[in-house]
């Protein structure tokens, strides 16, 4: 057995998420809702992974910083997805944020996400900044804010999620 398999064996089976939606225009509005947020939770949901909280943010650095912060800080979350926010417009400021705070970075993830979208989208896809790291010892995720590449996103990132909690826990 390869060791990836040996510690997909001895991962946790229950991996708890927090979701974050970053967009101004959605936060702007009460009781707004997340087409993509939602599609985060359902896909969790149904690969039978609990979901401690969903919250949309303005695009805010300091926002963004603090309530990533916040959620990696608490015992009951063992990783983090935010999408949203990672665009080359003035008010995408997702990656800028967090990237700082990232102990280790997951280059592979970003990397795998903008092939898979290269084969579906073409090259519109270099223009994605999707990444992913380690802050405080928790996986934290930056996915675009489209649903399709929500999912794109949460279909790397399920197969895998406990087995980076378990590592990052070692």
């Amino acid at each position: 057995m390869k060791t990836h398999e040996k510690h997909r064996k001895v991962a946790p089976k229950s991996v708890t998420v927090y979701v974050f939606t970053v967009s101004s225009s959605r936060f702007r509005i009460k009781e707004a809702k997340s087409e993509s947020g939602s599609i985060i939770i359902k896909m969790l949901k149904d690969a039978g992974l609990d979901v401690s909280g969903h919250r949309i943010l303005d695009d805010d650095s300091k926002m963004i910083v603090d309530e990533v912060i916040k959620s990696v800080s608490s015992e009951g979350v063992d990783a983090v997805i935010l999408t949203g926010g990672t665009g080359f417009s003035k008010r995408d400021l997702t990656i800028e944020a967090l990237s700082p705070l990232f102990g280790k970075t997951m280059e592979g993830f970003g990397e795998i996400f903008r092939y898979e979208s290269y084969r579906k989208i073409g090259t519109a896809a270099y223009l994605s900044r999707a990444t992913a790291g380690m802050i405080s010892g928790k996986p934290v995720f930056c996915l675009p804010g489209s649903p399709e590449a929500v999912e794109l996103g949460m279909r790397l990132i399920l197969p895998e999620i406990s087995h980076i909690v378990f590592i990052a826990k070692s």
